[in-house]
């Protein structure tokens, strides 16, 4: 009886010893996914609110950056991709040139031409643009 004390005592010493320990860990942890979470147009991510430039020159800076535009008609994808690896599918095997996925999957030129007047609003230079994709920069003087 007394040994099952002394084991309950060690046991509950234990748990409080980790309990003070272990949270700061897995706290990090949360925060930095809380950090890398996707933002709204025209927030800052927390993780650039603390960022410091790293170096001596610090006058001319230029930051790039891009955009990811989602893609269209993804129950239409999904069910495209299911039937391509289906061999009783007439579509099996019949895949898409890149011309065609973009065409049925990717964001519409409005879209994208929607992306770059809102950055060009906002005073960033639109260095590149894809189907997918709008790369921006500023600089910094």
């Amino acid at each position: 009886m007394r040994k099952k004390v002394v084991v309950f005592l060690v046991v509950v010493v234990v748990l409080l010893i980790g309990s003070f320990i272990f949270p700061s860990r897995y706290l990090r942890s949360a925060n930095a996914e809380a950090a890398l979470r996707p933002m709204d147009v025209g927030s800052l991510p927390p993780l650039l609110r603390v960022s410091r430039l790293q170096g001596a020159d610090q006058s001319n800076r230029t930051l790039h950056m891009s955009i990811g535009l989602a893609l269209r008609h993804q129950d239409q994808l999904s069910a495209l991709l299911q039937s391509l690896y289906d061999p009783s599918s007439p579509s099996y095997h019949q895949y898409l040139t890149p011309g065609e996925f973009a065409q049925r999957f990717g964001p519409t030129v409005e879209q994208r031409q929607a992306i770059i007047d809102y950055v060009t609003r906002q005073g960033f230079t639109v260095t590149q643009t894809y189907p997918g994709l709008v790369d921006f920069s500023v600089s910094e003087s």
